[in-house]
């Protein structure tokens, strides 16, 4: 029923409910190989809709969230 939901782009749950089963997924991976990831960042996708438009959502803003993890040490060393 799940996959049919997905393949007709029904809304689906919601992001942090997503993030939070990948970050459990991911826990769960580590102890079944024996590695540990030295971090991991849950990023939600914002607003309401399907996965597939959350996704183009996230995607495209990532270059702008880029700039300012660039900038971000710039501006705080020289304050405007």
């Amino acid at each position: 029923m799940l996959l049919i939901w997905v393949i007709r782009e029904k809304p689906t749950g919601t992001s942090s409910k997503f993030a939070n089963m990948t970050e459990q997924a991911l826990h769960e991976f580590e102890d079944e190989h024996g590695v540990k990831f030295d971090k991991i960042t849950k990023i939600p996708f914002g607003g309401d809709g399907t996965i597939a438009w959350r996704v183009e959502r996230c995607v495209s803003l990532l270059p702008l969230y880029m700039i300012i993890r660039l900038l971000r040490p710039i501006l705080e060393l020289n304050p405007l």
